[in-house]
């Protein structure tokens, strides 16, 4: 509970700076992130789908809001909205953000571990094929961290995804 307080004074405090002055594109980000975070621990507490639901939908309003004010598009960012947007049933509109955070930011592991959450519970694993395999293609094969990274989740995603096991190997 006391987390929350805390959250709700950085979310009171990001939206008095935004009211001030609002091009104030740090403020967007600051309250984006107070939002999903708040989000994120009603989530662990377990509280009603109601207010599970109202507080998922002002995160994603305010990760939003933020993305379309910041000129250069945090991955992190886009992976909350993503999260935020599946947490609502939001398939559709949870793709397109992690999408483009692993396309942005292909060497981000947690990035990858989003991305794939939202594949095992949609279904849905065609993107994040299409872009793991993008991804090693366009980094440099001496980048071996990376690489190893990147056909780890290739492994995966073909052993649990699309049953390709011959790709998995």
């Amino acid at each position: 509970e006391g987390r929350l307080a805390l959250l709700d004074k950085a979310h009171e405090y990001a939206q008095r700076s935004i009211e001030l002055c609002p091009i104030a594109s740090d403020a967007f980000d600051i309250r984006a992130r107070a939002s999903y975070a708040k989000a994120a621990i009603k989530q662990d507490l377990e509280q009603p789908k109601a207010t599970l639901d109202a507080a998922w939908a002002e995160a994603t309003r305010d990760i939003e809001q933020a993305v379309d004010t910041l000129v250069e598009k945090p991955a992190p960012l886009l992976v909350m909205l993503g999260r935020a947007r599946l947490a609502l049933g939001d398939a559709e509109g949870a793709e397109v953000p992690l999408l483009t955070a692993v396309r942005a930011q292909p060497d981000q592991e947690s990035h990858w571990a989003a991305f794939y959450t939202y594949a095992t519970k949609t279904r849905r694993f065609d993107g994040i094929g299409i872009a793991v395999r993008d991804a090693i293609r366009n980094i440099p094969t001496s980048d071996t961290k990376s690489q190893a990274m990147l056909n780890s989740w290739l492994a995966l995603i073909s052993e649990n995804g699309v049953k390709d096991l011959d790709a998995a190997e």
